[in-house]
């Protein structure tokens, strides 16, 4: 189960291909028709290809659950990047948003993401690389999600070959401060 709309009447599944680990489709399952649509939910952006690559870390919904959000990486391209997917029109497209990575695969594991309390912005952090990506998701234009800002500080170090990984973004009740967890919790 990729995701659920607000109503229950959609479900977008994930179908593991065989070509190549991580390769995945998204479907959708109608479920008040009991049937699955016949095209593949793919990237708007790269309507040609509609597979995807990737292990999923973490998500969010937006506020009014119309909108989610998750963020995948793929550690033998060394790329990271946010799944956003409208969850309550009948416009069966995604869009994925690329996000920096470093010169280290093993560091996008340490990708978060958070939401505003307004919902207006998402944020994407990771204290191993010591940056956050901010990506506006208040335009009604559900794929003009982009990264406007990225904020760089200093990266925390890694603690070797840890069997824990501790990741968490969160934002201060007056919306000013973004806490990120590091490398060691």
């Amino acid at each position: 189960l990729d995701s659920i709309t607000p109503d229950g009447s959609r479900l977008y599944l994930l179908q593991q291909l065989n070509d190549v680990a991580g390769h995945y489709y998204v479907r959708l399952y109608e479920v008040n028709q009991h049937q699955l649509y016949p095209n593949v939910i793919s990237d708007k952006s790269d309507i040609n290809d509609p597979r995807m690559i990737g292990s999923g870390l973490t998500r969010q919904v937006a506020v009014d659950g119309t909108r989610d959000y998750t963020l995948y990486i793929d550690t033998r391209s060394n790329i990271a990047f946010i799944h956003a997917l409208p969850l309550t029109n009948d416009f069966y497209l995604a869009k994925c948003i690329n996000l920096p990575s470093g010169k280290s695969p093993a560091m996008l594991r340490y990708y978060t993401l958070t939401l505003s309390a307004d919902g207006s912005t998402l944020y994407a952090a990771n204290a191993a690389l010591g940056i956050v990506a901010l990506i506006s998701v208040t335009d009604p234009d559900v794929f003009s999600d982009d990264v406007y800002a990225t904020i760089k500080f200093p990266p925390t170090s890694l603690a070797g070959d840890t069997q824990t990984l501790y990741h968490g973004a969160v934002l201060s009740p007056d919306q000013s401060t973004l806490y990120v967890l590091g490398t060691h919790g």
